[in-house]
């Protein structure tokens, strides 16, 4: 399985960004078995960022590869939601 590239948008240390940090950590070791290169930015830090991404809402998780590209909102509590969209789609021919 490739490795996941993931950036997760957060707002400061809001209770929902935590959940969202904490929620992606524990999907990643549990179920991608640390398989992962999670980024965190921070939109209050780091507008800029999130500006070039088009992030408008946070929590904001971008799978950015393998491809294809995926983005989920929210504090990603959803596991098997998270989980089904992180992995890899057999039908993509890259």
């Amino acid at each position: 399985m490739s490795k996941l590239h993931l950036k997760l948008y957060i707002s400061g240390y809001s209770l929902l960004s935590r959940r969202a940090v904490t929620n992606l950590k524990q999907i990643c070791r549990v179920e991608f078995e640390e398989n992962c290169d999670i980024e965190i930015i921070d939109v209050i830090k780091s507008p800029q960022l999130a500006e070039l991404a088009n992030i408008t809402v946070t929590p904001t998780l971008v799978k950015e590869s393998p491809p294809p590209i995926k983005r989920l909102v929210g504090d990603l509590s959803q596991s098997e939601r998270v989980i089904s969209e992180l992995e890899p789609d057999p039908e993509c021919p890259y």
